[in-house]
């Protein structure tokens, strides 16, 4: 029953002239920006279909990248070398002459030469000229075949393993490396083969000939630097670590020579011309020595070039000194950004307004992004109070207290992301800007044009505190038939119910720690008003919970042949269940799961269930900024875009949302090629998606259809009733650790009840003085 929200909403996103920048309100990270130069980006979109964007190889003035397109001609798909020029913007587009012909080999891996020249694996498919096996090929740019090399002998000396080929890499002079699990194969210029090489060899003395997949030292990576010199990077199976192990090539020697530990594999690398390295690791460009890596200089970041780092797949430096990037747009095409280096004078400057986030400011970077290369007058930086990779001693919750001082400070930001944030608290402050006159005075939209109850939702003593761009709904479902949904779910009602089914479970597999979050999920208000600061932890009521909770056993042992929570459910073993949804289909599961008498009864609180709302990709403006129209400016531009959550969750805007339900409930058939509905061997029409199934290992299964207009129905209903998630993370909420930590003598029977009650309400007071 723990939240998982918010962690289902981080792990979806991966993907929504001023420049933007990213800071940290952590442990300070170097200095990105020169002050003597900028990197100004000028950004061209990639013309054709089918292009194999991540292949994409930018040389020294030229782009090439690989496409295939239909061949009337041959009837069939053909492969084409593309090339852009990075000097005067010509392309050029010509079909790979195969040796075989096209329909008889598929490429499995390639890598494009310096001179443009590509270089192939091709796997070829058995007839009756033909044996199975694998090519070595070389192309001219122009896409004719210099030469056809048979290596199923070299790349399949171990037929039981198979091929694996992790990496593809050539040097100046034309040869070739392969790089598999193990050992690295070369081959000279002409695709002549001249041995393996392995680092398992070099650490062990095994010849490398002797070795198999399952070799202890796995390769990660090939690598050429600005001195055409070769590398590889290795590491143990299944290590963990910070990087591995980077070792130069000895071509002729067949030999490795170890340059350095910790190589950064999860990043990114280019040759710097004349040096060793370009290093990319998402967020910053930095000129990279793996001799000496402690002195990596850092030359720009993504952002301030209007770029997010998630999107760069591949990057280099031209003849001229400019950097191309090879980037993935959000319609899952491509675009590429020149970069050229000039002084602040020659950049456009515009007025800067900060976004802080408490972290994954990665999500953001996309809207961010967006804005900054289409307003005139603003751009926005972003500044992330905890960032993940970078945290070392600095916890989340400094992180968090950190933000909250800024709030009430010089430092504050001018917008701040709240997605999980105690906004009730947080409104209490009066550090938020009040939306509602921006929204009224505003030529885009209305208060009409939103859902009134989300609105109503983030709307604290008056103030609008922010406006989502979709949100998520959580609920408990129980059973009708033991919870009267006309009573009001409050505490008392859920010991209640706990007393009439002694030898059920409230929730499957629920500790005490569950329990009291349970409890005090939404209920915390009834002891803590953050209005007036007054605490009540020490009343009877309090005390009554703790006494409840008690009977809940410390942990839960793990049973792997327990049967599913849905069978659990249905046999009566278990009565309540958390019900996550973020798109009209998610309620589904839980009402078969609890048949009829299925009830979304919400969170216990004094006045009654309440069901959760989660606010994703929302944006307050704080009382703090400086720029207030101009933070306005960005939460409109945000709310304009169609399709800004990915299509996850419930939009806030009515037109979009009324969209969503009617898309959900439309029942869509399968065509054939005269575009007449498909009919299956039954004669029935063949519904096309929702048809995705649920096994568990006890066998209880669900097979999902097209959502019922009563089923949407159900989730919009809970809208009306909802209150903020604010539960980023449990250990974030300060006074649930204050009882989770005092109560745990109680429990134990080392104090009475009234003296835990009475030590968490002084040390939740004392709290509550100190942040309010």
């Amino acid at each position: 029953m723990k939240k998982e929200l918010i962690s289902l909403f981080l792990l979806i996103l991966v993907t929504l002239s001023g420049c933007g920048s990213r800071e940290t309100g952590g442990e300070p990270l170097p200095a990105i920006q020169s002050q003597q130069s900028l990197y100004v980006p000028e950004f061209l979109s990639l013309e054709g279909e089918n292009i194999d964007y991540d292949g994409m190889r930018i040389t020294t003035d030229t782009l090439c990248y690989l496409s295939y397109a239909w061949s009337e001609e041959i009837q069939y798909y053909e492969l084409l070398i593309n090339t852009f020029s990075l000097q005067d913007r010509t392309t050029g587009s010509f079909p790979l002459v195969w040796p075989e012909g096209p329909r008889n080999q598929a490429m499995t891996e390639y890598t494009f030469g310096e001179d443009g020249s590509l270089y192939a694996i091709a796997q070829t498919f058995p007839t009756e000229e033909v044996e199975p096996g694998f090519l070595l090929c070389k192309f001219h740019p122009d896409g004719e075949l210099i030469f056809s090399q048979d290596v199923t002998e070299q790349l399949l000396a171990n037929p039981e393993t198979g091929v694996r080929i992790n990496a593809m890499e050539t040097d100046s002079r034309g040869r070739i490396y392969i790089a598999g699990d193990s050992v690295v194969w070369l081959y000279d210029e002409q695709g002549e083969y001249k041995g393996i090489l392995s680092p398992e060899e070099t650490a062990s003395g095994t010849s490398a000939s002797e070795q198999d997949s399952s070799a202890g030292l796995l390769i990660s990576g090939l690598y050429r630097d600005g001195k055409d010199k070769m590398y590889l990077s290795y590491g143990e199976a299944g290590y963990g670590g910070p990087g591995d192990t980077l070792a130069e090539i000895d071509f002729d020697g067949k030999g490795l020579t170890e340059v350095c530990r910790d190589f950064p594999t999860v990043n990114t690398f280019s040759p710097h011309p004349d040096q060793s390295f370009l290093m990319q690791d998402r967020t910053s460009v930095y000129a990279y020595d793996p001799a000496a890596p402690e002195q990596a200089e850092a030359l720009f970041s993504w952002m301030d070039c209007d770029i997010s780092g998630q999107s760069v797949l591949g990057f280099g430096q031209t003849a001229e000194g400019r950097i191309a990037a090879v980037l993935k747009t959000q319609d899952r095409s491509g675009e590429l950004a020149l970069l050229t280096k000039v002084s602040p004078e020659e950049a456009v400057q515009k007025e800067t307004l900060v976004l802080g986030v408490l972290t994954g400011a990665y999500n953001y970077e996309p809207a961010v992004v967006r804005f900054n290369r289409s307003n005139e007058k603003y751009r926005i930086v972003l500044k992330e109070y905890y960032n993940y990779e970078n945290h070392e001693n600095f916890t989340l919750e400094d992180a968090l207290a950190r933000l909250y001082a800024d709030l009430v400070s010089d430092h504050c930001p001018d917008l701040l992301e709240v997605t999980g944030l105690n906004l009730t608290q947080l409104a209490a402050q009066d550090v938020f800007q009040d939306l509602s006159p921006y929204l009224e005075q505003s030529s885009v939209f209305g208060p009409e044009d939103f859902v009134s109850e989300i609105l109503d939702t983030y709307t604290f003593d008056g103030t609008l505190v922010t406006i989502p761009y979709a949100v998520f709904l959580e609920t408990v479902m129980g059973n009708a038939g033991q919870i009267d949904p006309e009573a009001a779910w409050t505490p008392e009602n859920v010991i209640a119910l706990a007393d009439a089914n002694p030898d059920a479970e409230l929730f499957d597999g629920a500790d005490r720690n569950d329990i009291m979050n349970f409890l005090m999920e939404y209920g915390e208000n009834a002891f803590v008003n953050w209005n007036t600061g007054e605490c009540s932890f020490d009343s009877e009521q309090f005390k009554s919970l703790l006494e409840f909770v008690k009977r809940f056993p410390e942990t839960m042992e793990y049973d792997p042949d327990r049967p599913s929570t849905p069978s659990r459910i249905q046999s009566g073993e278990v009565l309540l269940k958390t019900v996550e949804l973020y798109n009209f289909d998610t309620i589904q599961i839980d009402l078969e799961t609890f048949g009829s008498d299925a009830v979304c009864i919400g969170y216990p609180t004094a006045e009654g269930g309440r069901h959760a709302m989660t606010a994703i990709f929302s944006y307050a403006i704080t009382s703090g900024s400086k720029n207030k129209d101009g933070a306005w400016t960005f939460i409109e531009s945000m709310l304009s875009e169609e399709g800004g959550s990915n299509g996850i969750g419930f939009p806030s805007v009515k037109q979009r949302l009324e969209n969503c339900l009617e898309d959900a409930v439309a029942v869509k058939y399968m065509l054939d090629e005269k575009g007449e509905i498909y009919l299956d061997e039954n004669g029935e029409p063949v519904v096309i998606g929702n048809t995705s199934s649920v096994q568990y290992g006890d066998g209880w299964s669900y097979t999902y259809h097209t959502a019922t207009r009563e089923e949407a129905e159900l989730i919009l209903s809970l809208l009306s009733n909802a209150c903020p998630s604010f539960t980023f993370i449990d250990s974030g909420n300060e006074i649930r650790s204050i009882i989770s930590e005092e109560a745990a003598a109680f429990y134990a029977g080392q104090k009475t009840v009234e003296e835990t009650a009475k030590v968490i309400q002084s040390r939740a007071q004392l709290y509550v003085d100190e942040n309010r």
